[in-house]
């Protein structure tokens, strides 16, 4: 019999869980400048989130470990992003990790998120192809935070 194929295995997981979090839930915001973290942060410090801006995605496998965070939020139009090793990144961190990308309309990273989404399982994924308003960020917060059993979440 042949076997059905089956999706590239991601890098091994941390042998700590994610959700074990001992400090403040983070919010990983990748992106060139800390305009968004800085935008975001009233809304962060009300749901009990600290956002913690990175420039790239260079050694994002280990900023995962370190951070722990509750979700990824990728400015993907703000930064030279490559999209694909940050959900390969995701995906051997926890493939149940939140990700929103926010990007213009490009057909290649679109074709990016969506091989690596596949590829690796992911479970949580969303691209968004226009600006990111109040209601976004806070559904995509929410439902992090209830994910991972942390922050002041609440459904309103």
């Amino acid at each position: 019999l042949l076997e059905s194929p089956t999706a590239v295995e991601a890098p091994a997981s941390p042998a700590v869980a994610p959700t074990d979090y001992k400090e403040e839930p983070v919010l990983v915001v990748v992106e060139k400048t800390a305009s968004v973290s800085l935008a975001i942060d009233e809304v962060c410090t009300f749901l009990g989130i600290r956002a913690e801006p990175v420039e790239d995605t260079v050694g994002i496998a280990q900023t995962l470990h370190e951070l722990r965070p509750i979700a990824v939020l990728v400015i993907a139009d703000e930064i030279d992003c490559a999209v694909y090793d940050l959900l390969m990144a995701v995906g051997g961190f926890d493939r149940n990790l939140p990700v929103l990308i926010v990007t213009d309309d490009r057909g290649s990273v679109r074709g990016a998120v969506h091989a690596a989404h596949k590829l690796w399982q992911l479970t949580d994924v969303i691209h968004l192809t226009r600006n990111i308003d109040t209601r976004d960020l806070i559904d995509f917060l929410f439902r992090a935070g209830r994910n991972s059993g942390t922050g002041r979440m609440m459904p309103i």
